[in-house]
């Protein structure tokens, strides 16, 4: 990802979603300490 703005993230929201068709069973989602909106996931 070039950054962790929105638009940035959804981008990859919406390819996670697409090439894992099951992702609605994810129950956890790590991200690292430093990241800047967790609001934005």
């Amino acid at each position: 990802m070039e950054n962790e703005g929105s638009e940035c993230l959804t981008d990859a929201v919406t390819s996670f979603k697409y090439v894992n068709p099951t992702w609605e069973k994810v129950r956890v989602i790590i991200v690292e300490k430093g990241f800047g909106d967790v609001s934005l996931l």
